[in-house]
């Protein structure tokens, strides 16, 4: 699996991203130098810091190149901090340690947040073939005068996720106009982000919506948040039935 970005439209959350990984890494090295003050196991906590080190080295890896396991790391990180931050308030009683551990875990929470973005983790239900509970909208798309069709599974915080066997190039500006009940709205936006999976599933694209008006703006997030309702409604639905078959066996 490849991921591509085009970086001069997401430079902004980038330098963000980069601010927020050392940010949480410094906030935790500065963490263990406090305990080793609180703690005569010195040579432990340093040989933790050095884990740590090659730690966030992989760690980064999975940020640049936008890897899954990343959340598999975070929730791993984000596990530990927490034990240390409970420490420092019940064991250790240090200001200075609860507070290096409370601003790495907030530094930590904010990347994740603008990681979870449609650009770079798209939500796409490839596990579930049933299509009355895949909550996809078909989609026509637009490039200059070429039409092709896809469709889009996520749309959040102005960005949205649009499969499609078509190849982009990243930087396409495109124009989605969307089918069915929906049809009278059209969605102007650029491929920032590509990834390509095993064949058969076509391209994931991420696509940042261009908004001419607060108007604009507004009909999008009046829309995206009527669409996450219709999937959380499909998604009970399924447990319903589910539930259903497995009282009638």
């Amino acid at each position: 699996m490849r991921f591509n970005i085009f970086e001069d439209k997401v430079q902004k959350d980038y330098e963000r991203i980069k601010i927020l990984h050392w940010g949480h890494f410094g906030f935790l090295c500065i963490a263990l130098v406090l305990l080793m003050f609180h703690d005569f196991a010195s040579l432990w906590t340093l040989f933790t810091i050095l884990v740590l080190v090659f730690f966030y080295r992989y760690y980064l890896k999975t940020v640049k190149e936008v890897m899954y396991t990343f959340w598999t790391f975070s929730f791993f990180l984000l596990a530990y901090l927490g034990v240390g931050l409970v420490k420092s308030m019940f064991i250790y009683d240090g200001m200075g340690l609860l507070t290096a551990h409370l601003l790495a875990i907030i530094f930590l929470l904010l990347e994740m947040y603008i990681l979870s973005s449609p650009i770079y983790f798209p939500r796409v239900n490839w596990w579930e073939y049933d299509f009355r509970y895949r909550h996809e909208l078909k989609v026509d798309v637009f490039r200059g005068e070429d039409k092709e069709e896809g469709r889009l599974s996520d749309l959040r915080r102005g960005a949205g996720c649009l499969v499609s066997f078509e190849e982009y190039k990243l930087g396409d500006e495109v124009d989605i106009k969307l089918s069915g009940k929906y049809d009278n709205l059209l969605l102007r936006g650029d491929i920032v982000s590509k990834r390509s999976n095993s064949i058969g599933r076509g391209f994931v694209y991420g696509v940042k919506i261009n908004f001419g008006s607060q108007e604009e703006r507004r009909k999008f997030t009046s829309f995206s948040n009527k669409w996450r309702s219709e999937s959380s409604l499909k998604t009970r639905m399924k447990f319903k039935r589910l539930k259903e078959v497995e009282s009638c066996d």
